[in-house]
């Protein structure tokens, strides 16, 4: 088996942060059960004489992915816009005037060989209505589904991947991405 192949295999300590708490850490989303992305592409043709002479793909930031997992409860509320200040303390709403927040989401992701990759979405926001299925006398407690989008941040990237074996000084950069990731501090300073 080549051992340099790289093969997603689980994903753990998945951490949240919304977008108006800049100053605090990043805090555990909960118990993230699967997680899937696609990128979003955009395809330009130059034609000659009708016929496809060039045709060059390029991504555009963003994409969306898929999350099933067991969200803790503050951050369920605060993706979906529930509170509301006009309402009693433990008092949530869901409708018209709920506004999902934007956050960044980190996680990291293990191969068989337990490599480890850190992956982040500097800014995303859910895209899904809330929605909710109960039922009664099953023995597996089911995982929320979301879909989020995610967007370009300023330097128009929409994921960061970082390979830790690659890294000189990995536990400070895993310890800072998983706390409170910044995509400045990835860019070699200009000269």
């Amino acid at each position: 088996m080549d051992e340099k192949v790289y093969s997603p295999f689980e994903i753990h300590n998945c951490a949240i942060k919304f977008k108006k708490d800049e100053k605090n850490k990043a805090d555990r989303i909960g118990c993230m059960g699967s997680i899937e992305e696609a990128a979003d592409m955009k395809t330009v043709t130059k034609k000659c004489e009708g016929i496809e002479e060039t045709v060059s793909s390029r991504p555009t930031g963003t994409g969306e992915v898929k999350m099933a997992l067991h969200i803790r409860w503050e951050h369920y509320v605060r993706i979906f816009g529930m509170k509301f200040e006009e309402l009693k303390p433990g008092i949530y709403a869901y409708g018209k005037n709920s506004r999902h927040e934007e956050f960044c989401l980190t996680g990291e992701v293990n191969n068989e060989y337990d490599q480890k990759l850190l992956k982040a979405y500097p800014r995303m926001m859910v895209t899904d209505g809330k929605a909710m299925k109960v039922t009664n006398g099953e023995e597996e407690v089911a995982e929320m589904e979301l879909t989020a989008k995610f967007m370009p941040d300023e330097y128009g990237m929409g994921t960061y991947e970082a390979m830790l074996s690659e890294i000189e000084d990995s536990e400070e950069l895993q310890k800072q991405w998983n706390e409170n990731f910044n995509a400045e501090g990835l860019y070699t300073p200009s000269a």
